[in-house]
């Protein structure tokens, strides 16, 4: 083609060649030389190196080298799913491709579906109008179409833009302009151009448009982090404590030997409800604005260009005493912190993790930080008597614990608690932590080799995800669980002695329950599956089922 920024499978080398930083994906036929033409031409207009393909001219059964280069050697997957989408088996071989090539991206690739005429239910097959097509499919390619199946369910849960067959959903010429001076002034970058498209998007008044590029224009000598700062100086007080949380915390960060890294979403969401910072909401307008991503383990990414942003927030709270900054991730710096006697109003989370000394937490130190709502602590233990301290914690990870030497620790708004890799015994003094715990919403006993049986947390009445993994020697479930009438998920894995749960039957808010690695925990929860409340879904060893042995399709909610 003429134009040096667009593609076609024509003239794409499979192993060379430029990058494309969109690959459209759709039905020629529908919307070829409508809505697909319209956003090619204005992709292309700024500066965006795009790839587009025709299904109609596509002979033969498989992907040809040209194509699947196009398709690797792109970043954004926009398919376009039309009325017709579903007819063509080069769509969705297609999709398929790109789904696996998103899913080992490594989270360096992302997907924006647009339904064009169309809704996601019917991506999702809960509708007739794939799912009719798909069963045409299925005479002739029975293995290929289940593989169709999933790929379209987990695009269909994407939150996407759903296009309507009317000029004034197509952005106006007049924005071509715009558009193309906010490209130029990212450099091209795409996560920038993400970040700060997201804050145009549905805005028509083209003075909006240019206020934000005076704006990019003041910034950009500063750098690529006061850009996209932008975008964080836009949201509210609670949407940024839950973006400097992530940044800080809850991030994709792999550290070698440590389970609560990566946090699980939901349980994020159970501590910030308490905090009242109003996440679900918080969460959707982060996404919205293209700052954070769910994962399909339900669990937060984020770009380095913002974990970096979030940090340099927090560290210009105060540059010259972390004592009077938000969040400390820091070890030194925040061990330094613990150990004075100052006040510490300011500090409302903390990780000590990486250090070889001794860490020994002491009432004294509660008292300093009234606002700790968060610790994370790699080895270390508490000491002392804390009868005169009340804490404002909510959430509790703890690797390697070291003998437990507190007495009347109370923590009355604990909502989670996880403990990692553990030897503490059953009648240790530590599980005080969790037994006078009202409020705790979520336990997660992971590698805890000193229990034969799990804590006394019958007190907690509103617990409501409970997980037990890798507890090598837990032999049983007492039957104090049966009262826990608000939990709602149980997980246990690889607890390879563990044979039986007592008080199963009473569990009627139980919504999910999985057994992967512990065989006869397995056999006797397949044997009493009729005693499981009717709409909890059960896994045993990968395989999902309903009460009735039923096997239901695997949750495919979060993002590819």
């Amino acid at each position: 083609m003429a134009n040096p920024e667009a593609g076609t499978s024509g003239d794409v080398a499979p192993a060379s060649g430029c990058e494309y930083q969109v690959f459209l994906n759709f039905r020629g036929f529908d919307t070829h030389h409508g809505f697909t033409d319209f956003l090619y031409n204005h992709l292309v207009d700024v500066g965006i190196r795009v790839f587009r393909d025709d299904d109609e001219l596509k002979v033969g059964e498989v992907i040809g080298e040209n194509l699947v280069g196009a398709i690797n050697n792109s970043i954004i997957y926009i398919p376009i799913f039309s009325k017709n989408y579903a007819s063509s088996k080069w769509c969705l071989l297609e999709l398929a491709h790109i789904v696996n090539n998103v899913s080992n991206s490594k989270d360096k690739k992302s997907i924006i579906p647009i339904f064009f005429n169309v809704k996601s239910d019917d991506v999702k097959l809960k509708t007739s109008v794939y799912s009719n097509a798909l069963s045409e499919h299925e005479r002739k390619s029975p293995d290929q179409v289940k593989v169709w199946k999933v790929a379209l369910a987990k695009v269909g849960e994407i939150k996407g833009s759903n296009v309507e067959e009317n000029t004034r959903d197509y952005p106006l010429d007049d924005y071509r302009e715009l558009s193309r001076k906010i490209v130029s002034l990212m450099g091209g970058l795409p996560l920038a151009i993400e970040v700060v498209g997201s804050l145009l998007k549905y805005k028509e008044d083209k003075t909006i448009w240019e206020e934000k590029i005076i704006k990019l224009t003041e910034v950009l000598d500063k750098g690529i982090l006061d850009v996209l700062k932008i975008s964080y100086d836009e949201l509210d007080e609670f949407q940024k404590k839950i973006f400097l949380d992530i940044a800080c915390f809850f991030f994709n960060e792999k550290k070698t030997d440590a389970i609560f890294f990566n946090e699980k979403k939901t349980d994020a969401i159970y501590m910030w409800e308490s905090c009242k910072f109003y996440p679900r909401g918080g969460i959707e307008v982060l996404t919205k604005r293209c700052l954070i991503k769910t994962l399909d383990d339900d669990k937060f990414w984020m770009h380095d260009h913002l974990i970096a942003l979030g940090k340099q927030i927090v560290y210009e709270e105060n540059q010259d005493d972390p004592a009077k900054r938000s969040r400390l991730w820091n070890a030194e710096e925040a061990l330094q912190i613990i150990g004075t006697e100052e006040r510490k109003d300011k500090v409302q989370a903390i990780e000590i993790d990486g250090l070889d000394d001794n860490i020994e937490v002491k009432s004294e130190d509660f008292k300093s930080l009234p606002n700790l709502r968060f610790l994370r602590l790699g080895h270390g233990t508490f000491v002392e008597d804390f009868s005169k301290c009340r804490s404002n914690l909510r959430w509790i990870s703890w690797r390697h614990p070291e003998n437990f030497r507190a007495n009347n620790i109370y923590l009355d708004r604990l909502i989670v608690f996880k403990l990692d890799i553990s030897i503490l015994e059953d009648d240790s003094k530590a599980w005080d932590l969790i037994k006078r715990a009202r409020n705790l919403k979520v336990l997660s006993l992971t590698r805890c080799h000193g229990i034969t049986r799990i804590p006394d947390f019958s007190k907690c009445l509103g617990l409501e995800k409970l997980t037990l993994k890798r507890c090598s020697r837990l032999k049983r479930i007492d039957s104090f669980i049966g009262d826990l009438r608000l939990l709602i998920k149980l997980e246990v894995e690889r607890c390879n002695v563990l044979t039986n749960v007592e008080g199963l039957h009473k569990l009627r808010s139980l919504e999910y329950l999985e057994v992967i690695g512990c065989t006869s925990l397995g056999r006797f929860i397949g044997a009493s599956a009729t005693n499981i409340p009717d709409d909890c879904s059960i896994n045993i060893e990968g395989i999902i089922t309903n009460r009735y042995g039923e096997e239901t399709l695997p949750d495919t909610s979060n993002e590819v």
